[in-house]
């Protein structure tokens, strides 16, 4: 389990930090962001000790809200694009052993939705093909099974996506993110995240089966990303 999350503003032991990134793993919680001199400053906590469990603890009502959204997204992606269905309840999150479970089963819904993505892809003749496009926004909610929270409150802007394939069968291939000149993200394109990615920026080079499945989620996709972002925003 990693969950990646923008905070504004943190104060703990004595330490003030703004424009923070929290890295929740395991049993471990990573802050990063700037103190008063302007430095950035790391800080790192365990969940099972005072100190984190505390931090952690006033984050729940928050992950609790954006963790059902984004169940929500991948099981109506399921439902109206690939004909799946998976029971899965909405849940208030009560302490920090609820929320690792709570994120390691929305996670087996994302290795659903990748194994419906990748079966399309398999099945579409792709071939050899590649592509950059230059998209005004994009947010990125998975990179693996990392939850990429950040990613949606900041979007990147004016960027470049590419992709290829390299096989004529099995669909294998990469994906990468540039801002500039800089390398910002990278998946194979066999995975969820790099689905919502192509979900957003109309790529031409895949077969029209492939594009109007990628249409139908972006219109799901747009509508949840914003109700998160909206909750993210508030951090």
């Amino acid at each position: 389990m990693e969950i990646i999350i923008p905070i504004s503003k943190v104060e703990i032991s004595n330490l003030k930090l703004i424009d923070v990134i929290t890295i929740v793993k395991d049993n471990s919680i990573t802050i990063i962001g700037q103190d008063e001199t302007g430095m950035y400053t790391e800080k790192i906590m365990r969940v099972d000790e005072d100190e984190g469990k505390s931090f952690l603890i006033n984050l729940l009502p928050y992950l609790n809200e954006v963790i059902n959204l984004l169940s929500e997204l991948n099981l109506k992606v399921l439902r109206e694009i690939y004909d799946r269905n998976v029971d899965f309840l909405v849940r208030r999150i009560e302490s920090i052993e609820e929320l690792t479970k709570y994120v390691n089963d929305h996670l087996r819904i994302v290795d659903i939705v990748g194994d419906c993505w990748r079966k399309l892809l398999d099945s579409s003749s792709i071939g050899r093909v590649s592509e950059i496009i230059e998209v005004s926004e994009l947010t990125i909610p998975y990179i693996g099974h990392s939850i990429t929270l950040h990613y949606i409150k900041e979007p990147f802007r004016n960027c470049k996506v590419e992709y290829n394939t390299l096989t004529e069968r099995k669909v294998a291939g990469n994906l990468r993110v540039y801002v500039g000149e800089d390398l910002v993200a990278k998946m194979e394109i066999r995975t969820t995240g790099a689905m919502y990615i192509l979900s957003q920026v109309s790529p031409t080079k895949l077969p029209n089966q492939v594009i109007e499945t990628l249409n139908k989620i972006r219109q799901i996709y747009v509508d949840y990303i914003n109700r998160i972002r909206s909750i993210i925003e508030k951090l």
